[in-house]
């Protein structure tokens, strides 16, 4: 059985910019985050909306602003969004 457990874009941008990300442009309807590590970004609508596990899966699937696998990055977000909850 999955897990449908929805996350705001909001939650995403913040776990971005607390892992070496920077908020660099704006391209259509999305923010770059762009990631000095891999020398890539990662696009993030600026419109409040939100992901199921399966869409922040394939962000970061196609996203190469990554610097782990995207499975290993989900559960990176996931972790962090729980510490968050705790705080």
């Amino acid at each position: 059985m999955k897990n449908n457990k929805s996350y705001s874009f909001r939650s995403v941008r913040k776990y971005l910019l607390n892992h070496s990300y920077v908020q660099t442009y704006r391209q259509k309807d999305c923010d770059a985050y762009h990631n000095y590590k891999t020398n890539e970004h990662v696009l993030v609508p600026y419109q409040e909306g939100s992901y199921t596990e399966d869409e922040i899966l394939q962000l970061f699937k196609i996203s190469k602003g990554t610097e782990l696998p995207c499975e290993i990055e989900l559960c990176r977000f996931k972790l962090f969004i729980h510490q968050q909850s705790n705080t």
